[in-house]
């Protein structure tokens, strides 16, 4: 017993580790899971007595090749940082649970609202992922955690918004710069157009070429229609 709280393992599904429940005496209630009193740092300093924690919308965890969403549907999660601890909770039960004094075996990457922590330990590895209710929320996460161990941000720069394939077309087809070179006159009247045709009937490649021109052409009428 420490501190007026006991805790009890709580036995999951065979291929989850075991989870811990806190539990306080008798005496009283079930204690908070929420001890930051708000969402965020409770001190500006990197020292493991200092407290933080998130709202987490969802959890993954890797398993073997795969990401396995992990949700026992009992409540929200938190991630906070308590005791030199990051912890991962869920209406109580403890689902991950790091010491932030092992950072040289700890990193982490974000992307958006997404963090993913992975830890090494001796030959087995362990990787887990959350994502935040805000992109803010994330943020805020990742200027903290990097005071104890190395953070990479993936996030791509904002780009320019494209320009949609239909209203490219549209652009292509109805407009005509004035610095442009002038169309060409039409074919003359001499010109053997009937030998030319006859020329591309006979090239073994021609049909397949004429697929490929009606495929794309009809890949510029979807886009318009999609993008109308």
């Amino acid at each position: 017993m420490h501190n007026g709280f006991r805790f009890h393992l709580t036995k999951r599904a065979n291929h989850d580790p075991p989870a811990f429940r806190f539990q306080q005496s008798a005496q009283g209630k079930n204690p908070t899971m929420n001890p930051c009193g708000g969402w965020g740092p409770s001190s500006s300093s990197s020292d493991l007595s200092s407290s933080a924690c998130w709202p987490v919308k969802r959890y993954c965890r890797r398993e073997g090749p795969a990401w396995v969403p992990v949700d026992d549907g009992s409540g929200s999660y938190t991630l906070q940082c308590r005791g030199g601890q990051l912890m991962l909770s869920q209406s109580g039960t403890v689902l991950e649970s790091l010491p932030l004094s092992n950072h040289t075996q700890m990193h982490g990457i974000s992307k958006g609202d997404t963090l993913l922590i992975a830890v090494r330990h001796q030959t087995t590895g362990r990787k887990f992922k959350v994502r935040f209710s805000s992109l803010q929320t994330s943020k805020s996460c990742v200027k903290y955690l990097q005071n104890f161990f190395p953070m990479k941000d993936i996030t791509k720069p904002e780009e320019s918004v494209p320009i949609p394939l239909g209203e490219m077309y549209e652009q292509l087809m109805h407009t005509t710069p004035t610095d442009c070179v002038p169309n060409p006159d039409p074919i003359p009247p001499s010109f053997p157009l009937e030998e030319t045709l006859q020329m591309c009937i006979l090239d073994p490649s021609f049909p397949n070429l004429v697929v490929r021109v009606a495929d794309i052409l009809s890949k510029f009428d979807q886009a318009r229609e999609v993008d109308g």
